[in-house]
C-alpha cells in the first residue's frame, strides 16, 4: 500500500476524535482540511502549495554509492515502523510528514543530513546542529556511511 495513497490516510492513530460524534479512534485524514483535485494527497491547510506526487527512493538514490543507500533504506524502513508516514523525495532531498513535516533529509556524497524538527530543544552529542525557528526546533545530525567518519548505524537497526 502506497502510504500517500487516500486509505494510508485513512488509518487510525489510536486517539479518540474529536472531530467524530462517534466514539471511533481519529484518522490521520480528520486533521487534513484539503485534497489536492490532481494527486490526492491530503494537507491541513486549504490550497497548500505543493509539487503533486511523492517521488521514489529510486530517483533520490540512483547513482548512489551502496553503502549510502543502504543507510538510506535503514532510515526509512526505521521511520515507516513508526506509523503512518509519507516520504516525498526530490532531487536530493527527502521529507518525512505525517501531519506536518517532522524531518527532512538531504543526500551528501558519504552521509545523510537529517533535520529532526521537535516542539523543544534537545540536547545531543549527535546533533551537529540545533537552531530555533518561530513554532519548532531544528536538529541536525550527519549519518555517514562507514567510508566516511565514524558513525553508530545502531539507530537504524
Amino acid at each position: 500500500m502506497e502510504l500517500g495513497s487516500s486509505n494510508a490516510q485513512e488509518s487510525e492513530t489510536g486517539v479518540q476524535c474529536p472531530f467524530s460524534k462517534s466514539k471511533r479512534k481519529c484518522r490521520i485524514k480528520d486533521f487534513m482540511s484539503w485534497a489536492c483535485p490532481r494527486c490526492d494527497r491530503t494537507f491541513r491547510q486549504v490550497n497548500q502549495r505543493h509539487a503533486c506526487g511523492v517521488g521514489s527512493a529510486a530517483t533520490l538514490l540512483k547513482n548512489r554509492p551502496p553503502a549510502l543507500t543502504d543507510l538510506y533504506r535503514k532510515l526509512e524502513t526505521t521511520v515507516r515502523g513508526f506509523g503512518h508516514v509519507e516520504v516525498v523525495t526530490r532531487n536530493r532531498y527527502a521529507l518525512f510528514r505525517t501531519t506536518r513535516i517532522f524531518a527532512d533529509l538531504t543526500v551528501m556524497r558519504d552521509a545523510l543530513r537529517v533535520v529532526i524538527h521537535l516542539s523543544r530543544k534537545v540536547r545531543a552529542p549527535y546533533f551537529i546542529k540545533i537552531a530555533k525557528g518561530n513554532k519548532r526546533v531544528s536538529h541536525v545530525a550527519l549519518v555517514r556511511t562507514a567510508d566516511g567518519a565514524t558513525h553508530d548505524h545502531s539507530v537504524f537497526a
